[in-house]
């Protein structure tokens, strides 16, 4: 259904590329440079195809159960990675580091991976 209206996977993170500026709109994010757009949109799908690929190998050598787990913690890397580069390096990512917003977001990284970690728990194996 998605192909069939144009979107796929790359439309998307177009959109998000685009807006290289906050607040910036997708017209305005190539506007000030359509090749930096495309370049950092092409890594971006091309570190997204590997960590899907490897997700889909490791499920082939590890149990499918300790794999999904792992995958869970893929959140709370994305926020301190985001906190990260908002205290070292502001120039390339900023994150609103109030008390309030960092704890939403752990609040909701802790919570993605207690489901993940119930779903595992209960779900009949084999």
């Amino acid at each position: 259904m998605r192909a069939a209206r144009g979107g796929g996977v790359v439309a998307p993170g177009v959109a998000e590329t685009a807006s290289v500026h906050p607040g910036a709109s997708l017209g305005q994010g190539c506007q000030v440079d359509p090749g930096a757009v495309i370049g950092v949109n092409a890594a971006n799908e091309l570190i997204n195809l590997g960590g899907g690929l490897g997700v889909r190998y490791a499920s082939l050598l590890a149990p499918v159960a300790l794999v999904s787990a792992v995958s869970a913690t893929t959140t709370f890397f994305v926020f301190l990675f985001a906190i990260l580069l908002t205290v070292f390096f502001p120039r390339f990512g900023r994150e609103e580091l109030s008390a309030r917003n960092v704890t939403q977001k752990a609040v909701g990284g802790v919570l993605i991976m207690a489901g993940v970690a119930l779903i595992e728990a209960f779900v009949p194996k084999g």
